[in-house]
């Protein structure tokens, strides 16, 4: 299993990922300028949005080639959406750009939920939905293959070694 986790298929799976989060941030930014009315907040919210892109496109480009850095940045941007959850005061749920998310509500009942298009939802609730939380399973598959290749990378790097 670990060598299908390190193969070239599984990290351009993991680097597609990667920038497919850099380009929905990058869209969710534009339309956030374009919709929003210019204030030091929405500046602050696109920059941070931006320097996320910037951290998953470097993420792409490096587990893409195998690298240290890049494994450690996808274990960093796949890991901000990795738990999603609703709880009765606060609902995390992000799709960047798809999300595939399995859990468990409150009541111990099962949950699923797909997503395809880019949306990034941090809010305080009010209503009264079921709790639950979740895994987003392209998240885990590209951490895990970044888990993979950065233990493979550190053990090729080690002194001592051929």
């Amino acid at each position: 299993m670990t060598s299908f986790l390190s193969s070239r298929g599984a990290r351009g799976f993991a680097a597609l990922l990667n920038a497919l989060f850099a380009v929905a941030l990058l869209f969710l930014g534009g339309r956030i300028l374009l919709h929003a009315r210019f204030s030091l907040v929405v500046v602050l919210l696109v920059g941070a949005f931006a320097a996320l892109a910037l951290l998953g496109a470097v993420a792409a480009v490096g587990i893409w080639r195998g690298s240290l850095l890049g494994a450690f940045l996808t274990l960093v941007v796949q890991g901000t959406q990795l738990i999603q959850s609703q709880s009765y005061t606060l609902t995390y749920t992000s799709s960047l750009p798809v999300s595939l998310v399995v859990g468990i509500g409150a009541d111990g009942a099962p949950r699923a939920r797909a997503t395809w298009r880019p949306a990034l939802e941090i809010t305080p609730e009010d209503d009264q939905d079921r709790p639950w939380i979740g895994l987003d399973l392209p998240a885990l598959a590209a951490i895990a293959i970044a888990a993979v290749s950065l233990g493979r990378t550190r053990r090729m790097s080690a002194p001592g070694r051929p």
